[in-house]
C-alpha cells in the first residue's frame, strides 16, 4: 500500500471523480484547492532523517521530529491521519466556497475568515457523523498548542486575535494575555463561529443544507471586527489543516545541518500505515 492508498482509505470522500489527493515531500503543510471539477488535496510526506554520528533516525512531519521508534511512528501516523480527515472533510460540503468568498477577490483577511467559516463545517461534520476520527484531530491540536507562540509575544494586533482564535476553537484556550479590546473581539469571533456550528450541526441532522446565507452572514459579522484591529499581514492556520499563506504564530525550531533527510516512501510508509 502507498501513500496515496492509504489516504484514499482514510479519506471521507469517497467519490473520486470530486476529489483528487496527491503528495509533494516538498510541502511542509496540505494546500486545498479547488476548479471546476471538484477539489485537490495535496499532502506532505514524513521524512526520515539519519544522523551520521550516532546513526540514529528520526522522523519528521508538519514540522514535528519524532524518534523513530514505535511511539514516534504513531505520533506520525496520528498527525498524519488528522490531516486527510480534516482535509477531505472539507470536500463534502454543499455549499460552494465560492459563494462564501470568492477566491478572486478574497483578501488576506477573506482567505481567514474563509476558512475559519469553512472549518466550522468540518468541525461540525465530524462531531455529527464520525466522532471517532477526533481523536487524532485533538492529537493534531494538542501538538499545535504546545507550539503556539504566546499571544502577547506577537506584535501584529489582528494576528494576535486570530492566533487567540484558533486556539480557543480548536483547543479551548488562549496560549499567553490579549489586551481588553482584543479579549472582546476574540470573544465575538468565537460566539458568532460557535453560533454557526450549532445552526450547523442543528441542519446535519435534519440533512439539510440550509446553512449557506449562516455562512456568509457569520463572515460578514467578523470581517469589520477584524480589520478594525489594524493592518492585515497573515491568515495563520494550524499544521495540519489546509495552507493559508504565511503563518508566524508557531515558534521556529532549527533543523540539525548534520541530518541527512531521505525520501524513502516506502520506509517512511511503514511508520503511519497501522
Amino acid at each position: 500500500m502507498g501513500f496515496l492508498d492509504y489516504a484514499a482509505l482514510l479519506s471521507l470522500q469517497k467519490d473520486n471523480m470530486k476529489t483528487g489527493i496527491c503528495v509533494d515531500p516538498n510541502l511542509k503543510q496540505p494546500t486545498l484547492t479547488q476548479n471546476k471539477a471538484g477539489f485537490n488535496v495535496t499532502l506532505p510526506l514524513p521524512l526520515v532523517a539519519v544522523n551520521p554520528e550516532t546513526e540514529k533516525k528520526t522522523v519528521s512531519f508538519l514540522g514535528y521530529t519524532f524518534p523513530a521508534d514505535d511511539q514516534g511512528k504513531d505520533k506520525v501516523g496520528r498527525l498524519f491521519r488528522a490531516c486527510v480527515y480534516h482535509l477531505t472533510t472539507h470536500t463534502l460540503i454543499k455549499v460552494n466556497p465560492e459563494s462564501v468568498a470568492p477566491s478572486k477577490k478574497r483578501t488576506m483577511l477573506g482567505n481567514f475568515v474563509n476558512s475559519l467559516v469553512n472549518d466550522t463545517f468540518v468541525n461540525a461534520y465530524l462531531t455529527a457523523w464520525y466522532p471517532d476520527k477526533l481523536a487524532d484531530i485533538a492529537y493534531a491540536n494538542s501538538l499545535a498548542y504546545t507550539g503556539l507562540r504566546p499571544v502577547n509575544s506577537i506584535f501584529n494586533p489582528v494576528t494576535r486575535v486570530m492566533s487567540a482564535v484558533l486556539s480557543t476553537l480548536n483547543m479551548g484556550e488562549v496560549k499567553g494575555t490579549l489586551q481588553p479590546e482584543e479579549e472582546n473581539a476574540v470573544n465575538f469571533v468565537v460566539e458568532k463561529v460557535g453560533g454557526l456550528k450549532e445552526e450547523m450541526m442543528m441542519g446535519l441532522a435534519m440533512e439539510s443544507t440550509e446553512y449557506g446565507e449562516a455562512m456568509v452572514t457569520t463572515s460578514q459579522e467578523i470581517v469589520p471586527v477584524l480589520e478594525d484591529l489594524g493592518p492585515i499581514l497573515e491568515a495563520p492556520s494550524l499544521q495540519y489543516m489546509e495552507d493559508n499563506g504565511d503563518c508566524t504564530i508557531f515558534a521556529r525550531k532549527a533543523i540539525p545541518v548534520s541530518y541527512t533527510h531521505l525520501r524513502a516512501h516506502e520506509t517512511v510508509l511503514d511508520l503511519v500505515c497501522r
